[in-house]
């Protein structure tokens, strides 16, 4: 064998040995589950201090509250905002306050005791189908949308208890996009929109609104979270596999069925700990049981 093709096995032989090491370098130990609705647990949160899980029910029209340490569940009653209210995903600020972009369609915020301070309805501002609710540390705050005829998400910022449309942010306050769930935020507070549908994730400048790819190739991403390290853990709703863990450059890292993870039928959100050792996962709904928060530490 040449020197030439000498070297190129070597390369070959370390970067499949890499690659294996750094799949199997990711581990999931089941580490408890929690019921929290009687019908479906969609979309989830963590406080800053990893604390507190707020979970979406969607079916019992419920914002759900886990105290991680204890187990002990709370809910609030969204029908108390509006008799047809849902709500599909819950946003923690950095002040600790829960956001819900409710269907109707109607933004609502908690204390997080789910003490009801404030809600808004949407209407008047063009929202139709909203799905998520965003508020960056400088309390800006973004709702997507995915109405047929005017996809994407929108920008506002709460002035003396209304709710004001940034208008010189993107076209007009609105950056279109289909296929939306809850954004997500950069380690420098931009936003971060995953499309379920395409397998993107897009970069939106929280400043501008200036919009880029930012990754290509993440497998159905339907909710999206990001620890300290940079990995970014995708669920992935009804496909196979059921949970990924990419790299922060996109690389994956190592994918979950739905069997390895006790998933009844749907992965319906997604939460990590800063530091990248506790993952929640809903498990959407379970017939006759309901949906349940499944909680793993990561080796």
């Amino acid at each position: 064998m040449s020197n030439k093709k000498w070297f190129s096995a070597v390369v070959l032989v370390l970067a499949l040995t890499l690659a294996a090491a750094t799949a199997s370098a990711v581990e999931l130990v089941p580490a408890g589950k929690v019921i929290v609705t009687t019908g479906s647990a969609r979309g989830m949160d963590l406080s800053r201090d990893d604390q507190v899980l707020y979970v979406g029910g969607i079916q019992d029209r419920t914002l759900v509250k886990l105290d991680t340490a204890s187990g002990k569940v709370e809910t609030f009653d969204l029908t108390k905002i509006n008799s047809g209210a849902y709500g599909k995903t819950a946003w923690v600020d950095g002040n600790g306050k829960i956001w819900m972009a409710l269907t109707l369609p109607i933004l609502a915020k908690w204390s997080p005791d789910l003490t009801l301070e404030a809600s808004w309805d949407l209407k008047e501002f063009g929202l139709v189908t909203t799905e998520g609710a965003l508020v960056t540390p400088n309390g800006d705050i973004y709702v997507t949308d995915r109405n047929t005829a005017k996809p994407g998400i929108f920008k506002f910022r709460e002035v003396d208890g209304k709710l004001v449309p940034v208008t010189d942010w993107g076209n007009n306050g609105y950056i279109a996009q289909s296929d939306l769930r809850l954004p997500n935020l950069t380690p420098d507070n931009d936003i971060l929109l995953n499309v379920y549908g395409t397998s993107e994730i897009w970069l939106v400048k929280a400043d501008t609104g200036a919009k880029s790819l930012y990754l290509s190739g993440i497998f159905a991403p339907y909710f999206i979270d990001q620890d300290d390290s940079g990995r970014i853990w995708v669920c992935h709703y009804d496909k196979e596999p059921s949970v990924s863990v990419y790299a922060a450059d996109g690389v994956l890292i190592r994918s979950w069925s739905k069997a390895e993870l006790g998933i009844t039928m749907e992965s319906a959100g997604i939460a990590v700990s800063k530091d990248g050792t506790r993952l929640y996962v809903a498990d959407q709904r379970n017939p006759g049981v309901g949906g349940a928060v499944l909680i793993f530490d990561v080796k």
